[in-house]
């Protein structure tokens, strides 16, 4: 079926296979926890959620949107191995010399681990954040709400947070504008809708391409959108309304790959999110499970963005965020974020295959399992980075997913191609593996 028939479908003709199927998801996540390490199907309680928020993508202070022009108004910146299999050695099997990341030759397999994982980290417990980098060494970290933050100490934070790495860091952040944004204090930037309501293309560029520079300046480097989600035109979306791109598939599309451009005239790194695409699922994935269409019902419509934006995607080493969405056909009752299918149906059948992949916040509800054992779920599915807002947690999710490449359950060769990933990235700044130590 083309888009144009799909566009015309109601949200709750594209939920209904979804919503039969809630009750055999919840049993096919405990299936598939009990059968990983035997944790259980509840989300972790054992510490308290940060005040500020609950996982990446949660809504910042509510203000009233801002005006747009085509010119911002921001200051100006300041499957396993067989059983049978040896436990693996440790070498590196991939970077041959001179590859953007060959020096993870010099890291020991839980240093490699580490590029992997990153961790929230919060303005009011600065220090908490330094320490877990400087005794980690994780790969990057998630910037949350730095409010009451001006550009000028962030940029001595980040420094700090830089210093304390011995190979650097890659700092991301949920800067879509509108409810969702990190670094309002850099300057407000309006909603996705806005700004596809009320901007041209062009103007959509000009616009992330200003504030980008604000934000670069800052010492971010990555930026977690933009959501590329496709909203259907006749009922409600689980997600706030303003996170969309006002239009149908093609007009996604257009907007999304303004922003991909804008983003990289900045210098930053953006993010496609959330695949396999949560504008039609029965339910807000930070609250609860979220089942969406059949994959033929997703793949002319809510996929066509990712299909389109593979070539810009490749050219921008923009990264994709996997969703905790639940696909009938396709990830057999799990969130697509432990599906080792709907990673390979997006590697291979979509065309990201050298793409950087990360996992939406671990800490969510749709997830289900404590982020440890979700961790290791995600990498051995063939994701090559975990988000997960519980600071604390980071020696836990190293020592899960180290104990499980021990263990067989993660292959050594993936981790070193995703840690390759993450320390090439670094490289564009010019970070080597032991640069800081």
């Amino acid at each position: 079926m083309t888009w144009e028939g799909a566009w015309v479908r109601s949200t709750a003709t594209r939920r209904r296979a979804g919503l039969a199927l809630l009750v055999a998801t919840a049993v096919g996540c405990s299936s598939a926890a009990d059968s990983g390490s035997g944790t259980t199907n509840s989300p972790s309680t054992t510490e308290p959620a940060r005040a500020d928020v609950t996982d990446p993508i949660a809504t910042t202070a509510d203000a009233a949107p801002p005006t747009i022009s085509p010119t911002a108004t921001a200051p100006a910146p300041a499957p396993a191995p067989a059983p049978s299999e040896p436990p693996p050695s440790g070498n590196p099997t991939t970077a041959p010399p001179g590859e953007p990341g060959a020096c993870i030759t010099d890291l020991g397999v839980r240093e490699r681990i580490a590029l992997l994982v990153w961790p929230a980290v919060y303005a009011n417990d600065w220090s908490e954040a330094v320490d877990t980098v400087r005794m980690n060494d994780v790969g990057g970290v998630l910037l949350m709400s730095q409010a009451g933050v001006d550009a000028d100490e962030l940029r001595s934070r980040l420094l700090e947070l830089e210093a304390a790495s011995r190979h650097g860091l890659i700092v991301s952040t949920d800067e879509e504008g509108g409810d969702v944004q990190r670094l309002r204090n850099l300057g407000e930037l309006p909603s996705q809708r806005q700004v596809s309501q009320d901007l041209s293309p062009d103007a959509a560029t000009d616009l992330i391409a200003e504030h980008g520079t604000i934000v670069r300046s800052a010492g971010v480097d990555m930026v977690l959108g933009p959501v590329v989600d496709v909203e259907p035109n006749v009922g409600e979306v689980p997600l706030q309304p303003s996170r969309f791109f006002d239009g149908n598939p093609d007009v996604v599309t257009d907007y999304a790959a303004a922003y991909l451009s804008g983003w990289e005239r900045a210098g930053l790194l953006a993010t496609l999110k959330h695949y396999p695409g949560h504008g039609a699922a029965s339910g807000d994935t930070h609250i609860t499970v979220g089942v969406t269409p059949s994959l033929d019902d997703l793949r002319d419509f809510d996929l066509k963005p990712y299909r389109d934006l593979v070539a810009q995607a490749a050219a921008t080493d923009a990264a994709v965020m996997v969703g905790h969405l639940t696909v009938p056909g396709l990830t057999d009752g799990v969130p697509a974020t432990r599906s080792a299918a709907a990673v390979a149906y997006l590697r291979n059948d979509l065309g990201y295959g050298d793409a950087l992949l990360i996992t939406d916040a671990l800490g969510m509800a749709a997830v289900g399992i404590p982020e440890p054992e979700a961790s290791v779920l995600a990498i051995a599915a063939g994701i090559d980075v975990v988000l997960f807002t519980m600071t604390s947690r980071t020696d836990e999710v190293i020592d899960a997913l180290e104990q499980a490449v021990t263990d067989g359950r993660i292959k050594i060769g993936d981790i070193d191609d995703a840690a390759q990933k993450v320390m090439a990235l670094l490289g564009r700044d010019g970070h080597t593996c032991n640069g800081n130590r």
